[in-house]
């Protein structure tokens, strides 16, 4: 895929974008282990399995192992129309917010698809760099997308509210770092746990058909 390679950065508790390299899906020997390549995040002797119909993806767009996997998951839907794929901002860092709130302005404006694929292009493909507002017009000009409007909105209040309901949510959750997933509210995987984009999507398959022993 041309997809830019980032090392690991790695803190005490933090996982910050794993490179994931790309492995053929075609590998049917991989069975996904509990405690090994996820885990569940409730009690199976008192919660009753369901069919799994979402799954929530924890990402930073500054992330290349996040990059990948959305590119993955994109071609992977197109096969699983129904499975619900919801994206939400991880914030480990305090610099991770000015890119959390860019997202979360892009949804309210409802661009937030098209906006977050010239935003992976821009870091990932053409090398830009944001990190602060300044560099954040700059790629909104480039992208014809009213600034003023733009940065107005990531200053609001409904903006900033949001982010903190997400940083408090992201708390109460066991998530070392990105790229995470949560299927269906009930199993979490991550980049420490899951090495390749491809592995990512043999786990959600694996959880998805086996939902009754996805223990």
């Amino acid at each position: 895929m041309g997809l830019v390679l980032m090392s690991i950065l790695m803190s005490t508790h933090t996982i910050v974008a794993q490179q994931l390299p790309a492995t053929d899906l075609s590998d049917s020997t991989f069975k996904p282990l509990v405690g090994k390549h996820y885990i569940s995040l409730k009690n199976p002797s008192t919660e009753k399995l369901t069919t799994t119909t979402k799954i929530s993806f924890y990402f930073w767009p500054a992330s290349a192992s996040c990059y990948q996997l959305e590119l993955a998951l994109q071609k992977w839907q197109l096969e699983h129309p129904s499975i619900v794929i919801e994206r939400i901002p991880l914030v480990k860092r305090p610099s991770w917010r000015l890119l959390a709130k860019t997202w979360l302005v892009a949804k309210q404006l409802n661009i937030a698809e098209d906006f977050l694929s010239q935003l992976y292009l821009a870091i990932h493909s053409q090398g830009s760099t944001i990190e602060n507002k300044l560099q954040l017009e700059v790629f909104l000009n480039d992208q014809n997308i009213d600034s003023l409007e733009f940065i107005t909105l990531l200053n609001s209040p409904l903006i900033n509210q949001q982010l903190k309901d997400i940083e408090i949510n992201n708390q109460l959750l066991p998530l070392q770092g990105v790229p995470s997933i949560i299927i269906n509210e009930q199993w979490l995987s991550d980049a420490s746990m899951i090495t390749t984009s491809a592995g990512f999507l043999q786990l959600i398959d694996y959880l998805i058909s086996n939902t009754s022993t996805g223990q």
